[in-house]
């Protein structure tokens, strides 16, 4: 039941950031720099897993939706891992 919820969300939050990147004048620096800012915050989670005592491990799920949805995807990933 939770994953579902979790896929169904994180598609919800892909669907809403292509189409924020759509609508802007330049689609493909928006979702360069989402990407990038993505995968540096997963970066810094997973550096700062040990200090904080939660946070989240480096696979290929977590990176793909940290290169499509950026910051959120991390935040909502992150909640989502707290639960």
């Amino acid at each position: 039941m939770l994953k579902t919820v979790l896929i169904s969300v994180l598609s919800a939050a892909a669907l809403a950031t292509f189409i924020c990147a759509c609508v802007t004048k330049k689609p493909v620096r928006v979702f360069t720099t989402s990407g990038a800012t993505g995968l540096a915050l997963l970066a810094a989670m997973c550096v700062t897993n040990h200090y904080l005592g939660f946070g989240l491990t480096l696979n290929l799920y977590s990176l793909i939706s940290s290169i499509v949805l950026g910051p959120p995807g991390i935040i909502m990933m992150l909640v989502f891992n707290l639960l």
